[in-house]
């Protein structure tokens, strides 16, 4: 938000994760107000604070989980509803030893990197807001190949790339977010676009490994 954005290459594994996820966080704290603290599992949350915890899928995806006052915990994957359970369905008491393998609709995030408290700037809501913008539609394509991925160059524009490509056919990951197109063939690409240009371009399998098409 601050203009620090985490991008693929941040996710390699659990230590440059923290690492480049907590240097985000400073620096949208410090423009946007509020603070943050790495705390101990059964730490609770300073008065005017929320815990929360970072979970990551290494190279694919990192996540947050957020304790809400009754104990459980609550996260939101992609750009679906929020919910209060874990990918076999259970509520959630423990992020850390919860399922968190929900391949193949989203990644499988293995490592726990920590929890933290959160406070949020004064004024602010605690809940999120979406901002009614004008944006251009796009019309969902059903005749996409692989010769047409693969004609996209790297650092092409998200307004560009979904000309070609249109509305995507639905959404991977939940830190990073992929948009899902699924070709003539059955195969489903994933667009990662980071600052409004393509990032890389994967083809995900249902174990959860991929191959990457464009990096």
């Amino acid at each position: 938000m601050a203009g620090s954005p985490i991008t693929l290459s941040d996710l390699t594994d659990a230590s440059t994760a923290k690492t480049k996820i907590e240097a985000a966080l400073t620096k949208d704290f410090n423009y946007f107000g509020g603070s943050w603290a790495e705390i101990n599992a059964s730490d609770q949350p300073r008065e005017g604070y929320f815990k929360v915890a970072l979970v990551l899928s290494p190279g694919v995806d990192y996540h947050w989980y957020r304790e809400i006052p009754n104990g459980q915990w609550g996260h939101k994957p992609s750009i679906d509803s929020a919910r209060l359970t874990d990918a076999s369905g259970y509520l959630i008491y423990q992020p850390q030893s919860s399922d968190r393998d929900f391949t193949p609709t989203y990644p499988n995030y293995t490592d726990f990197i920590a929890f933290y408290e959160f406070k949020i700037p004064a004024g602010a809501s605690p809940t999120a807001s979406i901002q009614e913008t004008e944006q251009k539609t796009y019309p969902i394509k059903h005749d996409l190949t692989m010769d047409v991925v693969k004609s996209l160059p790297k650092g092409m524009s998200t307004e560009k790339a979904m000309e070609i490509l249109g509305q995507p056919h639905r959404y991977f990951g939940s830190g990073m977010v992929g948009s899902v197109y699924k070709l003539v063939d059955g195969t489903e690409v994933t667009v990662y676009f980071n600052n409004q240009i393509i990032d890389q371009i994967r083809v995900y399998h249902d174990d959860g490994s991929y191959d990457i098409i464009m990096q």
